[in-house]
């Protein structure tokens, strides 16, 4: 199903879909999290492509919740559980 999905997804994207990836990689992260005035709750799978962007973003905010969850880049679909227990206890510390 989720190779389904994301094949779908780039075909729906047409002949340009790497341009969006690159205007992600192209992105001033930490001055994007800077602007963030609410709780922050930062979630990243152990195994993400992605993983070795994480740390820096955890330096650009110290204030906010960081977890690293068991998965790669998928950690959503592989442990919806786990992610929603994360979100659930990150919401319930900081309601409103």
């Amino acid at each position: 199903m989720l190779c389904h999905r994301e094949a779908v997804d780039t075909l729906r994207a047409g002949e340009r879909w790497h341009e969006s990836y690159a205007a992600v990689f192209d992105q001033d992260f930490p001055a994007l999290l800077a602007q963030v005035r609410c709780p922050l709750l930062m979630l990243c799978g152990r195994d993400d492509v992605l993983f070795p962007y994480f740390e820096p973003a955890r330096r650009a905010r110290p204030d906010a919740q960081s977890v690293v969850v068991p998965g790669g880049t998928y950690v959503v679909d592989d442990y919806p559980e786990e992610i929603s227990d994360q979100i659930r206890a990150f919401l319930a510390e900081n309601p409103g």
